[in-house]
């Protein structure tokens, strides 16, 4: 139990360290402080103008790039379901599944891995 509480204490001790270092390495902007007087607007602009224009072109490729990836994963979903369902492959590994299996329990778990596995 000691030996639970002293890691737990060293823990907290390296985290408490960790976070003040880290506040110190990177001081807030004065725009950026917060309190009742913080303009978001201010705030947002002042960490923008730190960015160089590269930084900025990769953060806006980052994140426009983004829809296409939905898109194509959108698109692969539904070819990876039309083959399934369209050829009725899983019709024909389902009837497998029963067929190599001894009870219906491992032929549903069967079939649910094949589609787990596919997509």
């Amino acid at each position: 139990m000691r030996m639970i509480c002293a890691c737990c204490a060293l823990a907290s001790a390296l985290l408490v360290a960790a976070g003040a270092s880290a506040q110190e390495a990177d001081p807030p902007h004065q725009a950026a402080v917060s309190g009742p007087s913080l303009d978001v607007e201010t705030a947002t602009r002042a960490y923008l103008d730190r960015l160089t224009p590269e930084q900025k072109a990769r953060s806006d490729a980052y994140f426009e790039g983004g829809y296409w990836l939905q898109l194509w994963g959108f698109v692969y979903g539904l070819g990876v379901a039309w083959i399934f369902l369209g050829t009725r492959l899983s019709r024909t590994l389902r009837a497998l599944a029963e067929r190599l299996a001894r009870t219906t329990s491992c032929a549903e778990t069967a079939d649910a891995s094949a589609a787990n596995a596919s997509g």
